[in-house]
């Protein structure tokens, strides 16, 4: 292997730190880059919806929903619903599920950061239907008797939207910019509606609203947001 030397490589040997350019850091035995670029640039939103409903949501043994919650009955008896989770391009296809999580997803977003959110699709309504539950992991001080914290909001809004940009549009998405309003002060121990609709689509943009709502009084809303998400696929080759 080739080691370019720079100023600043040399400060990190004179530390005993090694430097080496970013194109040469060796990939994970057995994994094919090659493969992870094509299945990266390979999916349709089409292809995403068919993995994710047939998925559905994974067993798990962690949660904050107490069992029979009215909410989230209400959603999985829906028959116009059906429940998924986020998918990603890995090496072994163009949609695979999270098997040890995400920052929002999984077992530890609910045991440690303290955030159990599900997620439905409304085929007829072409909407991103679900709910969220916060514990005090999430709030803005344990102990204090503070409510929700506004990073949690904001990363359930995120992720809500940019699901719902994935099912709709691109399967292989980032958030490019996004505009948050926290109306009123969100709850913890209390089951919220979440809702997210397709504003547009324009070239390799698309936009999604999103929204979380008390779903005890009359759906007002507590928080929104406004979300503006790229096609990831013409940028692969600069990952």
């Amino acid at each position: 292997m080739t080691i370019h030397t720079t100023r600043d490589d040399q400060s990190l040997r004179q530390h005993g730190i090694p430097s080496v350019s970013r194109d040469e850091v060796p990939t994970a035995c057995g994994r094919d880059e090659s493969r992870l670029r094509e299945n990266r640039s390979c999916g349709t939103a089409e292809g995403y919806r068919a993995q994710c409903k047939k998925d559905g949501h994974a067993q798990s043994e962690t949660s904050l929903f107490p069992p029979g919650d009215a909410l989230l009955e209400s959603l999985s008896s829906n028959p116009s619903l059906w429940p998924f989770e986020k998918h990603l391009p890995g090496y072994q296809g163009p949609y695979e599920a999270l098997p040890e999580g995400g920052w929002i997803t999984g077992a530890e977003a609910v045991s440690k950061r303290g955030i159990d959110l599900r997620l439905f699709y409304d085929e007829d309504a072409c909407m991103v239907k679900g709910c969220v539950r916060f514990n005090a992991n999430a709030s803005i001080g344990k102990g204090f008797s503070l409510p929700v914290h506004g990073g949690a909001i904001e990363t359930v809004l995120d992720e809500s939207t940019a699901e719902m940009g994935k099912i709709a549009a691109f399967p292989f998405l980032a958030t490019r910019k996004i505009s948050f309003e926290i109306k009123k002060s969100v709850p913890m121990d209390v089951s919220l509606y979440v809702e997210c609709s397709l504003m547009n689509i324009k070239g390799l943009r698309c936009r999604v609203h999103g929204k979380i709502l008390d779903a005890m009084e009359d759906g007002v809303v507590l928080a929104e947001c406004d979300a503006e998400l790229v096609n990831m696929v013409a940028f692969i080759d600069k990952m």
